[in-house]
């Protein structure tokens, strides 16, 4: 789905700066990832009755970023494949790219500030310990504007993305077909990247509670 020409869309998460807030998070085991994805996306679909854009995702290919009992999840979508872009990527919402789920102590930002509660989509689910969490959810998607212009939305609860940025050429590429990272730590604030197969990336801002 993003390409000069033609590509897919990558989620990515990095930890780069050592500060408080993300300092901790580290790469989640595949097993784990896996779990999660099912687990999660099985509630999602539960749950979620009429999502803004419908697509099947696929857990086994699911990437995360783990802190103790917290983290971030990425569950790309069933059959990503590099130049291979998906029709629906014209179209007013995209083409699904994955789904990103996130510990509630992660909160995504517009322009600096936290978005509503009343915005965003939020899943309950059992963790590893056997008690109820809840994470946020969030419909990721790539749309194509025009010639090289590819551009990464993210889904709340609303009909329109809440978030929507460029994508643009990695800086850093990584192996997978989704990757992710948290970049720019400043205080409890940062970027979460979104990066497909170590090529093409874009990402929204996050804060730590």
């Amino acid at each position: 789905m993003i390409a000069k020409k033609s590509v897919l869309l990558t989620v990515v998460v990095v930890v780069t700066v050592a500060l408080p807030a993300f300092a901790e998070l580290r790469e989640m085991g595949a097993n784990s990832a896996q779990g999660y994805g099912m687990h999660l996306t099985e509630k999602f679909r539960e749950t979620t009755k009429d999502p803004q854009v419908k697509f099947e995702v696929d857990p086994e290919q699911a990437v995360g970023l783990v802190d103790e009992a917290d983290g971030i999840l990425a569950v790309p979508v069933k059959g990503l494949k590099d130049g291979e872009p998906d029709a629906a990527a014209k179209s007013e919402n995209g083409a699904g790219v994955c789904l990103v789920y996130m510990s509630q102590c992660y909160n995504p930002l517009i322009d600096g500030k936290p978005i509503d509660p009343k915005k965003l989509r939020r899943v309950k689910f059992t963790d590893g310990n056997g008690a109820e969490q809840e994470a946020t959810c969030l419909i990721v998607t790539a749309k194509h504007v025009g010639d090289d212009d590819w551009r990464l939305c993210v889904f709340g609860a609303e009909k329109k993305p809440l978030i929507e940025s460029k994508f643009g050429d990695a800086s850093e590429g990584k192996e997978g077909k989704l990757t992710l990272q948290v970049k720019d730590v400043k205080d409890k604030q940062a970027k979460l990247v979104l990066t497909l197969f170590g090529k093409y990336s874009s990402g929204f801002s996050i804060a730590h509670k």
